[in-house]
């Protein structure tokens, strides 16, 4: 196994994102053009470069994360594992209703304010959508949480933990999509890729998951003047349904857990980054 510096790498990303959007801010005032708010969501890709290049002067090729492995799995398995995507989904979904609920219980202003409309759901385009969410972020997030992060945690706490700490991460990057179902969904992701040995298995099912919330977020909504009104109203009802869903869920995802973190266990030998 390769060994990397992981605080030293961070830095690298971070850095390299801060002059890029530097760069883009200065264009923007200098020719009078919004490019940041147009481009900025494509930034993880140089962090993503930053993260290729630096491994690569530690011996980490970019084939070590890409190539198959050991195939990707036949049209039914994968059908299987896009339906156990479709219950994450689900799960992560029913707990930010129920958190909604609470907020819209005690604190129904926020809720107002933060929701004039609940056409700011879809107030990008659909195929700029599309290419930051499903064919993009992705790619970007997996070769960083599952490729990176994880390889060198579970090299260096063991699989559970290193599965744990990089969930962890990932959930604090989507806390506003909600985090306990985010958390989930990270250690599927994780232990699918240690069990697989592939790469590309989160990528499709991340891209898969994107895509869902995408259409859903794009769905027509009606706007009336009462609408903020209503949407508070909406999530007293949602709440119950969220609460019965992530209870009815949970044992389901528990399990699956399980059977993956299994098969994972078997392949942990395969890391290649310390």
């Amino acid at each position: 196994m390769n060994h990397v510096p992981i605080v030293r790498i961070l830095l690298w990303c971070v850095a390299t994102s801060l002059i890029a959007m530097l760069i883009l801010a200065l264009v923007s005032i200098v020719f009078s053009l919004d490019v940041l708010s147009y481009v900025a969501e494509f930034l993880p890709l140089v962090a993503v470069f930053t993260l290729w290049w630096r491994l690569k002067t530690h011996g980490v090729s970019l084939r070590t994360w890409l190539t198959f492995r050991e195939g990707f799995p036949s049209f039914n398995s994968f059908t299987q594992l896009a339906c156990w995507q479709l219950v994450f989904l689900l799960f992560s979904m029913a707990i930010v209703f129920v958190l909604m609920y609470f907020v819209a219980l005690l604190f129904p202003s926020l809720l107002t304010d933060f929701i004039p409309n609940p056409s700011f759901l879809h107030d990008r385009s659909f195929i700029r959508g599309f290419l930051a969410t499903v064919l993009i972020a992705p790619i970007v997030e997996e070769m960083f949480f599952r490729g990176f992060l994880l390889q060198k945690w579970a090299a260096r706490y063991g699989l559970f933990t290193g599965a744990i700490i990089a969930s962890l991460v990932f959930a604090l990057l989507h806390v506003n999509l909600g985090f306990l179902g985010h958390f989930m969904i990270g250690l599927f992701w994780s232990f699918l890729y240690m069990a697989t040995k592939n790469i590309w298995l989160p990528i499709v099912l991340h891209a898969f998951h994107n895509l869902v919330l995408l259409v859903i977020f794009h769905l027509p909504i009606g706007e009336t003047p009462e609408t903020s009104e209503l949407t508070v109203k909406m999530f007293y009802y949602t709440g119950y349904v969220g609460i019965a869903l992530s209870l009815l869920s949970l044992p389901f995802i528990l399990w699956k857990l399980q059977q993956v973190y299994k098969q994972a266990k078997a392949n942990e030998n395969f890391l290649t980054i310390n």
